[in-house]
């Protein structure tokens, strides 16, 4: 998840965090950091959100593959991958 609010571009890492919500300290937009939508209104603007895997002990971040982009596909070669509803 990118760390700035679509709205003015608070750093996100700033906000209060429970379970997977993280609420921006500016102005109180929630957004769930699984999808980066407010988890009340999915229509409206997500913080971009990247594929993760981990790897033994490491982390990836692919940032190439935004997995809420509304252009998004799911790749024929990789099943896990799902076109977001």
């Amino acid at each position: 998840m990118e760390d700035a609010c679509p709205h003015a571009g608070y750093p996100l890492h700033e906000g209060d965090l429970e379970d997977c919500v993280i609420t921006c300290n500016a102005h109180g937009w929630p957004f769930d950091v699984r999808t980066g939508f407010d988890p009340d209104h999915e229509d409206g603007f997500p913080v971009p959100c990247f594929a993760v895997a981990i790897e033994g002990d490491d982390i990836r971040v692919d940032l190439e593959d935004r997995i809420n982009d509304p252009r998004r596909r799911a790749r024929p070669s990789d099943p896990s991958s799902t076109t977001p509803a």
